[in-house]
């Protein structure tokens, strides 16, 4: 299987995304030819540049616009309509759908994943700006050029053949940026609003290190956001930033490779929610428990005795959550009163493919999970039947929960 990873150490831009891909194989001609189609006369041309970032190579894409703004990877592309923009084009988030479809040099997954990445921008930007998602508008130099960067990403990732694509920590920066409501704080609103639930790391400058479109990007297409997977490398970009600050190199850098999907496990981040109880009683920590397992989020609960200071017998409570749900978790095992601090950290997670199947026996439907040996057609190497399902078929019938459990394993299997 094909992958790349994109290693965000110095944040990310549109164009530095579409630099580091063109550096890596793909084609600026297939590029220029399908964004000619589009018949933008704002868009001059796709320009590529060979620059240095602080000692490295790196490839600058630039769309060139026939306008006095110069392009800039950290300048806000988006907003909301005001009264003061009305001498410009806007398009909507429905215009730029419409003009993607209408563009047949596209193929057809190109279309949908450039769709879906401006929907996902759009939402940012209406709740970033507290307005519907059909009022957020891109201006006339912002809406081609996050056009052009979509595009030509997905084109990219398209002519590349890359089936998988992994993320790196995103490095934000802090500051301020002026864009055309005044002063906002970096990471602009857009940015935050679609970077929930993904790990971060804030940057060397005071500068916006990561804009919403690459954010828009890189969440629509990545898997999880963390270490590189292990991978046998073919090929790697640089693509640079407008800024070249002397503290670090300014660009984006992709690594494409290969995963052996028949040796290869899913990874993904969890996080790990902990905390020592030495002063409750086991109703009340049964009941804690019973309070937490069923919230969104809560992956698994286990807890394990334990002895703290003074000799005194504890539990440690842990709870295994999704990254995305964990800060409102551990809100809730605080307001349970069983503790007044919590743990929390990440963990890589290495795992197999999971599948549901539902077996139908002489005793009624049971569901096994299965765990496949790299992706949906992998080798089986685990299978389980569900005990709440093989039990009540057990008393129903002569048979006993393990017996039944092993028929429908058997039988899925088979399937």
């Amino acid at each position: 299987m094909k992958v790349a990873y994109f290693d965000c150490f110095a944040g990310a831009a549109g164009d530095m995304i579409c630099g580091a891909l063109i550096e890596a194989g793909a084609s600026i001609e297939y590029l220029r030819s399908s964004i000619d189609a589009f018949e933008m006369k704002e868009l001059k041309e796709l320009a590529l540049e060979k620059v240095i970032r602080c000692g490295i190579s790196a490839t600058k894409f630039t769309p060139m616009l026939e306008t006095h703004h110069h392009h800039d990877d950290h300048e806000h592309k988006h907003e909301h309509s005001h009264k003061h923009h009305h001498h410009h084009e806007h398009r909507n988030l429905s215009t730029i759908t419409e003009l993607i479809k209408s563009n047949d040099k596209l193929p057809d997954k190109v279309k949908a994943d450039s769709i879906a990445i401006f929907e996902l921008l759009a939402q940012a930007e209406a709740k970033a700006h507290g307005v519907d998602i059909d009022s957020v508008h891109f201006h006339e130099v912002g809406a081609v050029d996050s056009i052009t960067d979509i595009v030509c990403a997905c084109l990219c990732i398209d002519y590349l053949g890359i089936e998988k694509v992994y993320s790196s920590k995103l490095t934000l920066g802090s500051g301020h940026v002026h864009c055309a409501h005044g002063v906002v704080c970096v990471p602009a609103p857009a940015t935050l609003a679609l970077i929930h639930g993904i790990p971060t790391q804030p940057g060397l400058i005071e500068k916006e290190l990561l804009t919403p479109t690459a954010a828009a990007i890189l969440k629509y297409y990545s898997s999880s956001f963390g270490a590189m997977p292990q991978m046998t490398i073919s090929a790697t970009g640089y693509g640079a930033g407008s800024l070249d600050p002397s503290e670090f190199a300014n660009a984006t850098r992709v690594v494409i490779g290969e995963i052996d999907e028949q040796k290869s496990f899913e990874q993904d981040s969890i996080d790990i929610l902990e905390c020592n109880i030495d002063d409750a009683t086991g109703e009340m920590i049964a009941d804690s428990i019973e309070s937490l397992k069923d919230i969104s989020g809560v992956l698994d609960i286990s807890y394990q005795a334990i002895t703290m200071k003074n000799a005194r017998a504890a539990i440690k409570l842990s709870i295994m959550a999704t990254t995305k749900d964990s800060e409102k978790i551990a809100d809730k095992i605080l307001t349970t009163g069983l503790t007044l601090g919590v743990r929390k950290y990440r963990a890589e997670r290495k795992k197999l493919y999971r599948e549901f199947v539902k077996v139908k026996t002489d005793y009624g439907n049971i569901n096994v999970k299965l765990g496949r040996l790299g992706g949906a057609e992998g080798k089986i190497v685990f299978v389980k039947a569900e005990h709440r399902d093989a039990k009540e078929a057990a008393q129903e019938s002569q048979r006993t929960t393990r017996e039944i459990a092993a028929l429908a394993e058997s039988l899925a299997i088979q399937t």
